[in-house]
């Protein structure tokens, strides 16, 4: 039957593309007809079937499956009456999900306003292609045709407020840190978008390996970009360091994205030490938390001795000037 028009179920799988037919009996039950033109019948219990379904034109909407968007999807075709979407890909290939399995949201270029600004942004990009002889900024443009409402693009695309994140209750640095690194890791795991500067030496490093660290064990994804190959190498080596670089594969260009899959050996390591569940792994969170709060403490109080150090040491200086100008104008007294 086709797929597009019809879904059947039986016994909660999906059957629709093997049958050719599927009518009712006298007695309550079903007949179906297979492809090999072999008919059986069956409860009308374990059989579902629905013709009632609706087409969505998929350029106008974002389709997510467990956080991650899908592509490629040429066709989508929803069920309502028994709660399941069918979707259609440029291969042909094809999958039936139930509802709540998937997040659908609208795509935020269907917004006159954010698509103007998109718009004039790709034109823009354009130019400075030309100037520079290449099309790299126009190539990310032309492949960018779906924005999620969620994201921070469509944020600044309709001047909108950029939103907290409250997925990580407890967060932890595995890597230590200072004063400044615990802030910057913090404000760039609740934020959607954060900034943090520093000169050469300051930590930035190991900042990223404690961000890296709260998102493997909450089950995310990272990627670590930048125009710098050297940059993205550094932290993969400071994971090799730590014997836990197989969380991560180093690509970038085509050099590195064809020795990284030319060394898979098709043999996941033995991960099952590092999962820490239950009351066990809940103590050592508690513990870890623990001992950050006391470090954090020291760490404030080592900051307050050494702005007083320095308020002492410009005292002294200043005390020093004084006494200098103060003894010079004694003398001019006393003669």
């Amino acid at each position: 039957m086709n797929i597009e028009k019809n879904l059947i179920l039986i016994r909660n799988e999906d059957k629709t593309e093997e049958i050719i037919n599927c009518s009712p009996t006298t007695s309550g039950k079903r007949n179906i007809t297979f492809k090999n033109n072999k008919t059986y019948t069956y409860s009308s219990y374990n059989v579902q079937w629905s013709r009632n379904c609706i087409e969505i034109n998929p350029k106008t909407i974002i389709v997510y499956e467990k956080g991650i968007p899908i592509s490629g999807i040429t066709k989508i075709i929803k069920f309502e009456e028994l709660s399941y979407i069918r979707l259609i890909f440029k291969t042909g290939y094809h999958k039936l999900y139930r509802k709540a399995e998937l997040v659908i949201q609208k795509n935020s270029l269907e917004d006159s306003v954010c698509l103007d600004c998109f718009s004039y942004l790709k034109e823009l990009a354009g130019s400075i292609d030309f100037q520079n002889d290449n099309d790299f900024i126009s190539r990310q443009y032309q492949n960018m045709t779906a924005i999620s409402p969620d994201s921070v693009l469509y944020k600044y695309l309709k001047h909108g407020t950029i939103k907290s994140i409250t997925h990580f209750s407890q967060i932890v640095f595995h890597f230590g840190f200072n004063i400044s690194q615990k802030g910057a890791a913090e404000k760039a795991l609740t934020n959607q978008i954060s900034v943090i500067e520093g000169p050469p030496g300051t930590g930035k490093t190991q900042t990223i390996l404690n961000i890296i660290a709260n998102a493997v064990m909450e089950e995310k994804t990272v990627a670590v970009v930048s125009n710098n190959s050297s940059a993205t190498l550094n932290v993969f080596e400071k994971l090799k360091k730590y014997k836990i670089d197989f969380i991560a594969a180093y690509l970038g260009n085509k050099q590195n994205r064809t020795e990284f899959f030319e060394n898979q050996g098709g043999k996941y390591p033995d991960i099952s030490s590092y999962k820490l569940d239950g009351e066990k792994g809940q103590k050592i969170k508690d513990d870890l938390v623990n001992s950050q709060k006391s470090l954090e403490e020291k760490l404030e109080e080592k900051n307050r001795l050494a702005l007083l150090n320095m308020k002492k040491s410009n005292l002294i200086t200043e005390n020093g000037h004084f006494e200098k100008k103060y003894a010079s104008s004694l003398m001019e007294i006393s003669l």
